[in-house]
């Protein structure tokens, strides 16, 4: 089964009628555990899903959940992480956080369902988060999502017009802007699943379909060979194509989001998939092989024309990080490890366009 978003996972618990609350990092400064936006669910016993990095903070973050389930009343909590070697339950990442609660995420689950439609439909949004001022009561909470092609059409309207300069400010990375008006403002931007897509479905390639599952892709794994191609060997993958691992990987269309790993069962295939692939955009190209393999294909690749110098040596070739592995799992994880980094890489160098249609 993939991994689901933290929203995609209220909605399951919510539904499952288990109360739960849910902890955001909506601010730091310095250095912290994890990054705003960071997120998890807690029920009154503790952790269920997600992080917010473990440690001092998210054990203040479970208690606190729990007294704010407890209480039925939503929270701001801050904490200084500015610890100092030899003093017992001190965080030492020397920096300071905050966290909000909401103890009724079961309140926003039509807003939580619009988004998680928008992402599976591959649309990118933004999720806003209007947070009052405090009451006898908690905070109240507001939460509202916003399709990207249409942000700047939606501020225009009531009940966010109030806040979109705050929301334009958080158009390309979280931010919690505290507006003139009083309310905090959390802007927090969401894009799909990028797909990893994975031709050949042996033991490297169902290793790996695991491992991309649990990091966040949206797996579509192709082979030829039924006993491979079923959901009884892939039980992770979002999509299973069986037959022409060629004729499938020229139909799916490509692109930033897609990151393609070629590990079929031979060189013939291989470079099949990879001319089915190799001129096209996409984030990243991995192929399996040893070092000759790799310059006898590129030799022929050349030859034929069937790619440029430049399109060849843009594929990672041999695929993944070089950690010496030799298991199928050592394997995998190398893979893995080099689409994590390729993917983070890419997200801090890349700012991603906005389009905007107001004044």
């Amino acid at each position: 089964m993939s991994v689901k978003s933290i929203y995609a996972a209220s909605l399951d618990l919510v539904a499952r009628k288990k109360p739960v609350a849910l902890a955001t990092i909506v601010d730091l400064q310095g250095s912290s555990p994890q990054v705003v936006g960071a997120s998890a669910l807690f029920s009154k016993a503790g952790l269920i899903a997600g992080t917010l990095g473990g440690g001092l903070l998210e054990a203040k973050a479970g208690r606190l959940a729990a007294a704010a389930l407890k209480k039925k009343q939503s929270l701001f909590f801050d904490l200084d992480l500015h610890g100092h070697f030899g003093e017992a339950d001190e965080a030492l990442c020397g920096g300071a956080v905050r966290v909000l609660i909401d103890a009724f995420p079961a309140e926003h689950g039509p807003v939580f369902r619009r988004m998680e439609a928008s992402l599976a439909a591959r649309q990118a949004g933004i999720l806003v988060t209007v947070i009052e001022s405090p009451t006898g009561r908690g905070l109240p909470i507001s939460r509202h999502w916003m399709p990207l092609a249409k942000w700047s059409r939606d501020i225009q309207k009531k009940p966010l017009q109030p806040y979109r300069d705050a929301i334009k400010k958080g158009l390309r990375a979280p931010v919690a802007i505290t507006t003139k008006a009083g309310p905090m403002v959390y802007v927090e931007p969401h894009e799909p699943r990028p797909r990893l897509i994975i031709a050949g479905a042996g033991h490297i390639g169902q290793a790996l379909c695991r491992l991309g599952s649990r990091l966040g892709f949206k797996i579509i794994v192709l082979d030829e060979r039924p006993a491979y191609a079923r959901r009884l060997t892939l039980p992770d993958a979002d999509k299973i194509l069986p037959g022409s691992i060629r004729r499938s990987l020229s139909r799916l269309p490509l692109g930033p989001d897609a990151y393609v790993v070629i590990v079929t069962p031979g060189h013939t295939k291989d470079a099949e998939a990879l001319r089915a692939c190799v001129k096209r955009p996409s984030a990243y190209i991995g192929m399996i092989g040893s070092k000759n393999k790799i310059r006898v294909m590129r030799e022929n690749f050349l030859k034929r024309r069937w790619a440029t110098p430049r399109e060849f040596d843009r594929v990672s070739a041999p695929v993944g990080l070089p950690i010496h592995s030799q298991t199928v799992e050592e394997i995998a994880v190398s893979i893995a490890a080099e689409l994590v980094l390729v993917r983070r890489s890419s997200s801090l160098r890349t700012e991603r366009k906005v389009p905007w249609f107001g004044p």
